[in-house]
């Protein structure tokens, strides 16, 4: 493993522009207000939740770029306890809407969006019952792990 890297303020707030207007753009996908960008093979109520992400993890960015927190985003001692609280929150909507997204896909994904890329740089159908079953996985450890945040959030005393 190599040192961790520090981004400079002006980079985090590309990227956090960058989601934050990806993330707009996949909500107004979802609602049927702009075009998808190639086949869609979920419903819109999922791209939107997508977008919520994007979204939610660009405004995440935005007390690093600020100089607000840490490289790992911790935020200062002395910052307000509404951004510790907006910052729990949006971190742990980020994991549920995963878990939701990934439900969504091992129970009801459609087949043909699921493929794989071959070693020649093709892409080919994928097993469904073998993604769904991953995909299954996945959702099951991000519900654990948004069921473990929403319990420390809720432990945490409310005057701070």
């Amino acid at each position: 493993m190599g040192l961790p890297q520090h981004r400079s303020p002006v980079s985090l707030a590309l990227v956090s522009l960058g989601l934050v207007a990806g993330g707009l753009y996949f909500i107004l996908v979802g609602l049927g207000f702009a075009p998808p960008p190639g086949t869609q093979h979920a419903p819109g109520w999922i791209v939107m939740l997508i977008g919520v992400v994007c979204l939610l993890c660009g405004l995440l960015l935005v007390p690093q770029a600020l100089g607000l927190a840490d490289e790992k985003a911790q935020l200062a001692p002395d910052a307000p306890p509404w951004m510790r609280r907006a910052q729990n929150l949006a971190g742990t909507a980020v994991f549920g809407l995963f878990a939701v997204v990934g439900t969504w896909v091992a129970l009801a994904g459609d087949d043909a969006g699921f493929t794989v890329q071959t070693s020649f740089g093709r892409e080919a159908p994928a097993n469904p019952t073998m993604a769904r079953i991953a995909f299954g996985i996945g959702a099951l450890i991000t519900w654990a792990v948004f069921i473990a945040l929403v319990r420390r959030c809720w432990r945490q005393p409310r005057s701070t």
